[in-house]
């Protein structure tokens, strides 16, 4: 699933992933990076940017907590990041 298949467009995802910490990259590597979240990736960065706890994000999502925790794997590698605070700094709530 694709950015637009969320109801948001490439260049708003791409704000939602640019604006912290300063990144700064080309419309087209943003765009790449969105793309290349999976939709239950951007889901867990969602719940992560509303402070979820991963026991939360596990529950509203109906999963185990270990799967979370490969979602925050995933993301963390994607999002060139280490922890979830990095992450939520380069993700600030889109979606309100």
């Amino acid at each position: 699933m694709r950015a637009a298949d969320l109801g948001f467009s490439v260049e708003e995802a791409a704000t939602f992933l640019g604006a912290g910490m300063g990144l700064r990259l080309e419309r087209e590597q943003l765009a790449a990076l969105v793309e290349s979240l999976t939709e239950r990736e951007l889901e867990v960065l969602r719940l992560l940017a509303a402070r979820r706890c991963s026991a939360g994000i596990a529950a509203e999502l109906f999963v185990d907590q270990s799967t979370v925790k490969t979602h925050l794997i995933h993301l963390y590698s994607k999002l060139g990041v280490h922890s979830r605070t990095q992450a939520v700094a380069r993700a600030p709530r889109l979606l309100g």
